[in-house]
């Protein structure tokens, strides 16, 4: 059988967000409805509409809890889809028989939800990350990170949000307005704002550690830069398998070469 998500990707992605939404916590009627109800505008598609009923009887069928409704939007969707596109007809009712089956029909099954690594930060906790770049102007510099936020992605791991700034690895600031004398260093310039914002997602104390973070204190009286544009998504910095792939390293060198300090 051909791959139906390749062809059609919005089913992928529908069945992606119902699995998201039931692994936090939501029943199987709730998590039809979210789906349904983040999905108006492309139900009232005569392609994509299709799409999004064939995604919820694939994902609910695939651990047995199709409902007789969703079988019955999912054989109409088919018929739609067949219509529109003759040249995979074939491929679609291969489709069709391996997804609207009677037999996958069945009660609401459990979800387990989610664990996701959750690093023990606090707003204001601030740390020291060596730089392994020595070349000026960093020479004798430390990079310093400041917890602002913690906010969740689209596929509920914590982003935990920094602004980021440099110091002599000999002065460290000692409080508040010591930090925030420093300010910090943006990520890029728009519109006359600035971006400074940095996330980090790690995945597992091991990912945590790579990011080899030594903890200067917690400092919460945080100031936010004048110029920030804060709608801006916030730069990702991530440690891959358990390294830390310098990112971070590479991040400061352009960009205080570029920006330098803002306040």
């Amino acid at each position: 059988m051909m791959n139906l998500e390749t062809i059609f990707p919005l089913i992928k992605d529908i069945s992606d967000l119902y699995r998201l939404y039931r692994r936090r916590g939501m029943s199987r009627e709730e998590a039809c409805q979210y789906v349904i109800k983040e999905n108006e505008k492309e139900l009232q598609d005569a392609d994509d509409g299709p799409q999004v009923w064939i995604g919820l009887a694939k994902i609910t069928g695939s651990k047995n809890e199709l409902t007789e409704e969703l079988l019955a939007r999912a054989e109409t969707s088919f018929d739609a889809l067949e219509k529109a596109f003759p040249d995979i007809k074939n491929e679609l009712l291969k489709a069709r028989m391996k997804i609207c089956d009677i037999s996958l029909i069945g009660n609401e099954s459990p979800y387990p939800k989610k664990k996701c690594f959750r690093p023990d930060w606090q707003v204001g906790d601030t740390f020291i990350v060596q730089l392994e770049s020595k070349e000026p102007p960093l020479e004798n510099k430390v990079i310093l990170l400041r917890k602002i936020e913690e906010q969740l992605d689209c596929n509920d791991n914590y982003e935990q949000i920094f602004y980021l700034t440099i110091c002599d690895q000999d002065h460290l600031p000692t409080n508040d307005h010591e930090l925030n004398a420093l300010s910090y260093i943006p990520g890029h310039y728009q519109d006359k704002q600035y971006g400074f914002r940095l996330s980090i997602t790690v995945g597992s104390r091991k990912g945590l550690d790579a990011f080899q973070l030594t903890k200067l204190g917690n400092f919460p009286d945080i100031h936010y830069p004048m110029m920030e544009n804060k709608d801006d998504i916030p730069y990702p910095i991530i440690a891959y398998r358990g390294r830390n792939t310098g990112f971070l390293d590479h991040y400061v060198y352009w960009n205080y070469r570029r920006f330098g300090i803002r306040y």
